[in-house]
């Protein structure tokens, strides 16, 4: 074998050099699913949401909020969540987003059984999700969540100690066992007791007992913080 021929060998049996003389041509983007098309007619939103506006009780139990607060963060949220409306598609709304994600924090529910609820690709639902998920926190997080200040942390230990009896306490803390794929090569460190795998997160809340209640299991969530 002469150098030549070494050389065409050596060629042969190197794929990156191959990718830089021999680039693939671009993939063909793919045409949206009959099923996703179908959206705005069978999709689950679009049937249950009209209907559930002129129920308050029952849109309750459906988004685990009330009819007002759901439109406050809506409205909120709008600026940070509209998409531009094209000729090929009309963007899925703010309110349809919005409570896409509440199903997917109140049952837990996978992305794919959401997809096919409410005809949504599942790459659509995650970013959903996610898209969501930050702007909620860019826009609210100051107003309900921010840290307490000197003065906040003192009426917080009054109302611990005057409702609880418990002097000089300001906060709380709780788990959340959060459901998760098993690492590789973890054995049965992350199995727990309920039967699946898991990760657990401290949440540290800071409560604040309100004063016009007269039962200690009344209170408000003014901060919270996963470690």
């Amino acid at each position: 074998m002469d150098i030549e021929d070494e050389a065409r060998f050596l060629f042969s049996r190197n794929v990156y050099f191959q990718s830089l003389m021999f680039p693939n041509p671009p993939r063909k983007r793919q045409s949206a699913k009959v099923i996703w098309k179908d959206r705005c007619m069978h999709g689950e939103f679009h049937h249950l949401y009209p209907q559930l506006c002129d129920d308050e009780e029952l849109f309750f139990e459906y988004a685990a909020m009330s009819k007002s607060t759901f439109d406050y963060t809506c409205n909120e949220i709008r600026d940070e969540c509209t998409h531009q409306v094209t000729n090929f598609k009309q963007p899925i709304s703010v309110e349809e987003r919005l409570m896409l994600i509440i199903q997917f924090l109140v049952t837990g529910i996978s992305y794919r059984k959401i997809s096919f609820t409410y005809r949504i690709s599942r790459t659509a639902v995650a970013n959903i999700v996610i898209e969501v998920c930050k702007a909620i926190w860019k826009k609210l997080h100051n107003k309900h969540m921010k840290f307490p200040s000197t003065e906040d942390f003192k009426a917080i230990a009054a109302s611990y100690s005057e409702k609880g009896k418990f002097p000089h306490c300001c906060g709380s803390i709780d788990g959340k066992h959060i459901r998760v794929k098993n690492p590789r090569k973890s054995g049965s460190m992350f199995y727990n007791y309920k039967g699946f795998f898991q990760l657990c997160s401290w949440l540290c809340l800071i409560q604040i007992i309100n004063s016009e209640s007269s039962t200690w299991g009344h209170t408000k969530k003014t901060a919270t913080a996963v470690c």
